[in-house]
């Protein structure tokens, strides 16, 4: 029996994806949320000054908002953002790799039904 080899399996895994381009719908998701969080964790504290590219005015800025920043908004809001985040990882990861199984499978899978299988696996590594 002969071993495959590391760029037959890279391969192996370009095709699958070229042939199921819904397995990076998870990505885009995940992205998406991503960016929304990350703004609206931006906005609700007031740090959308820090994004200006002029050095002068992100030293000025900076001081002015270290100066009358709420640190424990700042904290909360973090931590929910984090969370936030976190789950929506997990579910768009649950959600790929059981679509990644089902490719193998050479099963086609739509995307509610996908979401519907995943979500039993969502929460099942807290177990161990």
């Amino acid at each position: 029996m002969q071993k495959e080899g590391y760029w037959t399996k890279s391969l192996l895994t370009f095709r699958i994806i070229k042939n199921n381009p819904k397995l990076v719908i998870p990505d885009i998701i995940l992205i998406f949320f991503s960016i929304i969080f990350g703004f609206l964790f931006l906005y609700l504290n007031n740090l959308f000054p820090i994004l200006n590219y002029k050095p002068e005015i992100i030293k000025f800025n900076l001081k002015l908002l270290f100066n009358t920043m709420d640190l424990g908004r700042l904290l909360i809001t973090l931590i929910i953002a984090f969370l936030f985040t976190f789950v929506i990882h997990l579910g768009t990861n649950t959600m790929r790799f059981y679509w990644i199984s089902q490719a193998v499978l050479k099963r086609k899978i739509g995307f509610f039904q996908a979401y519907k299988e995943s979500r039993k696996y969502l929460f099942s590594f807290f177990k161990y």
